[in-house]
């Protein structure tokens, strides 16, 4: 609906050329981006990988390991981390340097989704009790930032 509460007549190339001028600069912010497709039958009815507990107690594991590296500090959790904090919590070398650096340049990515990937990284990582950012941590972050053949076609995403 429009202003005057009349509908939309925008054609969906005027809608995606909206999407593309605004969209990128909304979506750059979020830091996840996970398409929830319908699960298939023989999904359903196979075995449960991890229950809700285990998932529930990893969920806790990950929130002490950021409760400990954050003593003393106002950051509470991994999202609240600034720029200079990414520096110090998220600092990645060697090979995880080598494939963040790769996704970075061919990707394009700005510098707000640079650090974005870093958070989210270092929460993989501590789902997974791991003490440093690996590659599979970054890689995986990047995955989930760069969902959808277009990042700027939110009808894919």
């Amino acid at each position: 609906m429009n202003a005057a509460g009349m509908g939309c007549y925008c054609s969906g190339d005027d809608i995606m050329r909206y999407w593309r001028r605004f969209g990128g600069a909304l979506l750059d912010r979020i830091e996840l981006r996970v398409p929830v497709n319908t699960p298939s039958i023989s999904e359903l009815s196979g075995g449960v990988e991890e229950t809700a507990g285990e998932i529930a107690a990893r969920v806790r594991r990950a929130a002490e390991m950021e409760a400990e590296r954050f003593a003393g500090t106002a950051i509470r959790r991994n999202a609240g981390m600034d720029a200079a904090a990414i520096d110090r919590y998220c600092a990645v070398g060697g090979k995880t340097l080598a494939a963040f650096t790769n996704a970075v340049e061919k990707l394009g990515i700005s510098g707000r989704a640079y650090h974005g990937i870093l958070r989210v990284a270092r929460t993989i990582a501590d789902l997974e009790g791991a003490d440093s950012i690996g590659a599979e941590h970054i890689l995986e972050a990047v995955t989930h930032r760069r969902q959808g053949d277009d990042p700027y076609d939110v009808f894919s995403v």
